[in-house]
């Protein structure tokens, strides 16, 4: 369970993750950087569900570590993308914004197959929740590919 301290970060970073969405909404910028605010939504609807599944089933259950290192994998990506949007805007003015997505999608299919053949060489010896994640981590990355780099279905 955490500690006062740990309990205190983790309610800051909830406050804070709300209060960036709502100033987005307050200052209409939330569309404009949607991918950005979708991702601080979603990471404070995560530490809520994070918070409720510590609280209801334990530090040590297999809820909850499932729970924390599945969401925190989709985070990540959320956060990749999200940043990527970033890097877009900034770029658009010096027009290399189709360098930027093409730099980002290679870095994208490059961390997916990488992360594919490491779980493919320790397959043998984990759950089948990490099989089930390896057929995941392909299927996103062709997912993402497909929609951030505009490939055709």
């Amino acid at each position: 369970m955490p500690g006062p301290i740990e309990f205190f970060i983790w309610c800051a970073c909830f406050v804070l993750e709300v209060a960036v969405v709502v100033c987005a909404i307050r200052a209409n910028v939330f569309r404009r950087y949607l991918p950005l605010n979708l991702y601080m939504a979603a990471s404070a609807i995560g530490d809520i569900l994070r918070f409720r599944i510590l609280f209801h089933y334990g530090y040590t259950s297999r809820e909850y570590f499932y729970f924390y290192y599945y969401s925190d994998a989709l985070l990540t990506v959320a956060l990749y993308l999200a940043l990527i949007s970033l890097f877009i805007h900034v770029f658009k003015e010096l027009g290399a914004e189709k360098l930027v997505i093409f730099g980002a999608c290679c870095l994208l299919i490059l961390t997916s197959l990488f992360s594919y053949f490491v779980i493919q060489q320790s397959r043998a010896a984990c759950s089948p929740a990490l099989s089930w994640s390896s057929r995941r981590i392909s299927t996103s990355s062709a997912w993402c590919s497909r929609m951030f780099c505009g490939a055709p279905s």
